[in-house]
């Protein structure tokens, strides 16, 4: 008995490793269904194919088609990066602090020194919007502002910006077409499609665990294979095309191994569906079922993890380590069996698993392979925030006004069982010994 519970606890260490050995890459260099996409907006931004000289490019659709991901391919482009001299990218968001979007702009533009960089911060609002304005109109600068919401986001922002004759570009991501319109009446205005039923599959086979529909290859089972396919064609039909819902149930279907997990993974779709249609937007109906599906198949120990990331900032890049050590301090991790890993290896294992789910997306790795940064999807985190108040786990407040506020609030406040001292504390120790 006792080398049996040896053998299993050497057994989960090992599959804990592998585990964090498994992300070699932060952006993913494989994109379907954007190759048309890609080089008709790098032709416009480079002008080979702009005979209207389009000073604004703007990439529009839901969210969830993949519209910042193009952009990043365009922005990465090779061709791009030899046209323009300076280059700038900036998350928008819902709350979008101007003052903050334009400083780091400048910054990106002129990598400054420690005194120029408070030289800048030193400015006026206006003198600050002159300045960055004066630079793109001497340099070729292209800027990509990434999920503009709103036309009142744009307002604040456009006086930094030159209009007329200029060489340099703005680049923009958003789900509103009137935003485009109202950013520049003659600018370029691209929409993504929607994947094909062929395009689908092959997203689906990429972002599966497995290359083989999610089995492990050394299966000889075709009769198991063939039936997974089917099985699979069938869920993509409800994605609509969709890359995100696609790759989360890529996510999902990558920890079911059997015929039977698959088949009741069906059949939950068809409940989960109903749900989605009860979504106040109809364009999101065909991830909505999926997004909540990723959530319901989440195991006990990585609810709490992921439902902590509501009380982030909408596109916040946010650290492993220090997200390790808080949700340790916050007691959501705990030593399972016997197991001979420590605690914060058990934090980087759940947060690991919610990048293989999909649910998370890696921003920046190490040089030795482990993830040291990552994001969330706007949509992902919209499931996040839902849940997280639904089950109470977040309480939502506007310390401003001192009044409960609704989800989309600035300040988030956990509703765990240890104090804030006791977090303070142990991170401080947490620190300090590997100092």
């Amino acid at each position: 008995m006792e080398y049996k519970a040896a053998e299993t606890s050497s057994s989960y260490v090992q599959e804990r490793r592998q585990l964090r050995q498994a992300y070699s890459h932060v952006e993913d260099n494989h994109v379907v269904g954007f190759d048309k996409d890609i080089e008709e907006l790098v032709a416009l931004l480079t002008e080979q194919k702009n005979p209207r000289k389009h000073k604004v490019i703007s990439v529009c659709g839901m969210g969830g088609l993949g519209k910042t991901t193009l952009a990043r391919k365009v922005y990465q482009h090779p061709q791009v990066r030899t046209h323009f001299d300076c280059y700038a990218w900036a998350s928008i968001s819902q709350q979008c602090n101007t003052r903050e979007v334009l400083e780091g702009i400048l910054f990106a533009f002129t990598s400054p020194t420690d005194a120029q960089r408070n030289h800048i911060k030193s400015l006026s609002d206006v003198e600050l919007a002159k300045k960055l304005h004066d630079f793109q109109k001497e340099w070729k600068c292209l800027v990509l502002l990434d999920d503009i919401w709103t036309t009142k986001t744009w307002d604040p922002l456009k006086h930094a910006f030159p209009q007329g004759d200029t060489d340099s570009k703005i680049l923009i991501t958003t789900r509103n077409k009137d935003v485009a319109v109202n950013v520049d009446q003659g600018g370029f205005i691209h929409e993504p499609h929607l994947l094909s039923d062929n395009e689908s599959w092959e997203l689906f086979q990429n972002k599966n665990k497995y290359s083989c529909v999610g089995m492990d290859p050394s299966n000889s089972d075709s009769d198991d294979n063939e039936r997974k396919k089917e099985l699979a064609v069938e869920m993509l039909k409800k994605c609509a095309g969709l890359p995100l819902a696609i790759i989360v149930l890529a996510g999902l279907l990558s920890k079911k191994h059997t015929i039977y997990e698959w088949e009741q993974m069906k059949r939950n779709i068809v409940r989960y569906i109903g749900q989605g249609e009860q979504h106040d937007d109809s364009k999101y109906r065909s991830v909505w079922w999926v997004l909540g599906l990723s959530y319901s198949e989440l195991p006990c120990h990585l609810k709490p993890c992921f439902l902590y990331l509501a009380r982030y900032a909408e596109h916040a890049v946010i650290r492993v380590k220090e997200l390790c050590l808080i949700l340790i301090a916050e007691g959501f991790i705990s030593l399972r069996g016997s197991c001979m890993e420590n605690m914060e290896d058990l934090a980087y294992d759940c947060l690991s698993e919610l990048v293989e789910r999909s649910m998370i997306q890696v921003k920046d790795m190490s040089l030795r392979g482990r993830i040291k940064s990552f994001c969330i999807h706007d949509l992902m985190r919209d499931l996040c925030m839902s849940k997280a108040r639904d089950e109470n786990f977040l309480h939502f407040m506007d310390l401003r006004n001192k009044v409960e506020e609704p989800i989309e609030s600035v300040s988030t406040v956990p509703i765990t069982n240890m104090a804030l001292l006791g977090t303070f504390l142990y991170l401080w120790d947490a620190l300090r010994l590997k100092e």
